[in-house]
This record gives structure tokens, sequence and C-alpha cells, in this order.
């Protein structure tokens, strides 16, 4: 492909001529972003708690292995001389509780048959 200003030849995939900087059309790469979608909230876990649902919360809400969260908590325990645990409660006590859901179920004008 040459460019249309200055005619040097320039690659396929170049935006830009590298001689005398003109656009040559070709549009730039296009990415799959996943669509926008509401912030993510911190809440505690109520699925994969062990003690208050904070580490589990926290490694839903960075995105990262529960356990390493938990690892990096025990070692914040460990070298801040209880410190960590204090933060530990205090989380507990001001991180919501997500709202519990249910699934929606059929009904159907049929009463549900008991076990003989």
């Amino acid at each position: 492909m040459y460019c249309t200003q200055c005619g040097k030849e320039t690659r396929d995939l170049d935006r830009f001529c590298g001689q005398c900087g003109a656009a040559t059309g070709v549009a730039g790469p296009t990415y799959n972003a996943p669509p926008p979608g509401p912030p993510k909230k911190l809440m505690l876990s109520r699925a994969d708690r062990k003690v208050g649902g904070v580490c589990a919360g926290f490694a839903d809400y960075l995105g990262w292995d529960v356990t390493i969260v938990r690892l990096l908590f025990l070692c914040g325990v460990v070298y801040s001389v209880g410190l960590a645990l204090v933060a530990y409660l205090i989380a507990w006590i001001v991180i919501p509780v997500p709202p519990l859901t249910y699934a929606p179920q059929a009904v159907s004008g049929v009463p549900a048959a008991r076990p003989a």
C-alpha cells in the first residue's frame, strides 16, 4: 500500500504514514471488551464463608482466589500482632451482607403429590 500524500510504501496495517504522518484510512484494532455493567460492590460472601465471609467477599471483589486472600490475612494477623484481626472484626460489622435471592419456581395448577 502506498501513502496518498507522499507516495511512500507503507505496510498494510499501518494507520499513519511513517514519512509524512498522514492517515492511511486503515481502522485500528478492535477489542471485544465486556459491556459496561454496574460497578462491583464489596459485600460479605454467603456461599464461601468460613467465619464471617470477609475474606471471601474481598476475593470476589478483587477477582482473586479466596485461598490467597485468606493466607494474606493470616500473614497479616501474625505480622501485625493481631491488628489485622481487629480490622477483620470491623470489616465484618461494616461490610453489608448481600440480600437473599430466590430462584423463581414454576407454579402449576396441580397440587404437590405427597409420598404415601
